[in-house]
């Protein structure tokens, strides 16, 4: 009826443990594993036995993601033929059988009522004081059938990825290697089974590990694929290494690379631009920068203004030829809360309009669009191209990004931008704005498809990516663009 377990799966379903847990990398089938434990304590089974009138709650943090990937899970594993309803205001699941599955999300936990077990997807978001909260909810001794309940099977059980050191960390991963050691202070109702993604490979698309090995870094691969339980303390770039990412001299892009500039609209504090150039074989090279705290607009726009005069006149000077005014740059990606309104007094009048406003009034084009905002993938991305700049990947003829000795505070920046170490995430308030900057023009260049590309050609990526966001400036921005024969932003007319 169901597909074959892996040893890892198998240990953790079956395990007689008060409080079993399975920690460990992507894709390894945790939450499979966790959804067939659930079903086996709600039915008839050569595993657990008459399990029929049962009652047991299967959770997860929010509830977004409770619908959307847990309940989703369960519901492909259980068959038709054992539901005998599904009531989805209250979140509960009654099989043919007896049994109750509730369905809680425990960010606002309020369930009540007396359960024989409570499953937890995703446990590492979920914190000590919910866990011990739901260790209070396991009351029931019997199934509504009258079978009497063993202890073990009286329990809270889940699955999840390693966090660093937490307290999940020293609940169960300590334990565990109390426990091999012999040691006196191992508790045995704790069992943590470690996994990682290569335990499941079989079960998984034929290049999903290859792909992880290929764009995670050292650290990220030993984390989400081998399931280490190493904390993200320190540098958020830690593949950053100012003698291998930073030219030697200042490299001024040639006309024919594809240039953007990245906004972030720190509002009143700092205002950064990246300026970033793409070669034909798909580097990018991070070649200036406008950093500016607590700058008037104007006095902002006004610098960005000027570096396009001097980034034209250095490549007009390269090139053996006359400067043609300002620099010609493709994409404008900028930080997303730049779609919020700007005026108390005009709901219509954000600040994206208001950058693209002064951009006009001194006599250039600023075609802004939202970036994408998703700061793990932004950073992990950044990090991958720093890493390309070691020797030992050299040889692999991977995408590579560099920065330019004149790019001081991007330096800086990516040198000092570090993890917050109470929230696990990297620390607002400093070095955090042109490291922001940088993430938003690498997430709109470097997609995850053409990581391992090097060498592609980059104009489908660009042109796709500007007609997409030619639709989000007519639908957000209120703005009308074109494009040249190029496939590129050369105006906007409001």
């Amino acid at each position: 009826m169901w597909p074959d377990w892996t040893p890892k799966q198998q240990e953790f379903i079956m395990s007689r443990a008060k409080y079993p847990f399975m920690w460990g990398g992507w894709g390894a089938a945790k939450s499979w594993a966790l959804c067939m434990r659930v079903i086996l304590l709600s039915v008839k089974s050569d595993v657990f036995g008459d399990c029929q009138g049962n009652r047991g709650m299967l959770g997860r943090w929010t509830a977004k993601d409770l619908k959307d990937t847990t309940l989703k899970d369960l519901m492909e594993l259980l068959p038709d033929s054992f539901i005998k309803g599904f009531n989805k205001q209250e979140m509960t699941i009654r099989l043919v059988g007896g049994s109750e599955i509730v369905l809680p999300h425990f960010e606002n936990f309020k369930v009540g009522g007396n359960f024989c077990y409570a499953a937890i997807d995703q446990a590492e978001e979920v914190d000590q004081d919910t866990i011990e909260r739901l260790q209070g909810r396991i009351r029931l001794r019997k199934t509504s059938k009258g079978r009497i309940l063993p202890e073990w099977m009286r329990s809270v059980f889940g699955v999840g990825n390693p966090n660093g050191r937490s307290w999940h960390y020293r609940t169960w991963e300590v334990n565990r290697q109390l426990g091999e050691r012999g040691h006196e202070g191992y508790d045995e109702r704790y069992k943590c089974i470690p996994c990682t993604t290569y335990d499941n490979a079989q079960n998984l698309p034929a290049d999903y590990i290859e792909n992880l090995e290929r764009t995670l870094t050292p650290k990220k691969l030993r984390i989400y694929v081998g399931g280490s339980w190493e904390a993200f303390e320190g540098q958020v770039y830690d593949e950053y290494d100012d003698q291998l990412c930073v030219s030697n001299t200042n490299v001024i892009p040639d006309s024919s690379w594809k240039k953007l500039v990245s906004i972030d609209h720190g509002y009143p504090a700092a205002k950064v631009a990246t300026f970033m150039a793409i070669d034909p074989f798909y580097n990018g090279i991070i070649y200036d920068e406008v950093v500016m705290e607590e700058a008037k607009l104007e006095e902002f726009i006004s610098a960005i203004r000027a570096k396009l005069v001097l980034h034209e006149r250095e490549m007009a000077e390269n090139e053996h030829r006359q400067p043609d005014g300002l620099e010609k740059v493709h994409l404008w990606p900028c930080d997303p809360s730049m779609r919020a309104r700007s005026s108390q007094d005009d709901a219509t009048l954000t600040f994206m309009k208001l950058y693209m406003s002064e951009a006009m009034r001194q006599d250039f084009k600023m075609p802004l669009f939202p970036a994408d905002n998703a700061i793990e993938a932004g950073n992990d991305k950044v990090n991958w191209l720093f890493w390309n700049n070691h020797p030992d990947r050299a040889s692999r003829n991977l995408p590579t990004l560099r920065v330019n000795p004149r790019a001081v505070q991007h330096r800086t920046a990516f040198s000092s931008y570090h993890y917050n170490t109470r929230t696990g995430k990297p620390a607002d308030g400093q070095f955090d704005h042109p490291c922001d900057s940088n993430r938003y023009g690498v997430a709109t260049v470097f997609q995850s498809d053409h990581f391992a590309r090097k060498g592609a050609a980059i104009e489908g990526t660009f042109v796709d990516q500007v007609m997409k966001d030619m639709q989000l400036m007519k639908t957000q921005a209120d703005l009308n663009a074109y494009v040249n024969e190029s496939g590129w932003i050369t105006s906007v007319v409001q």
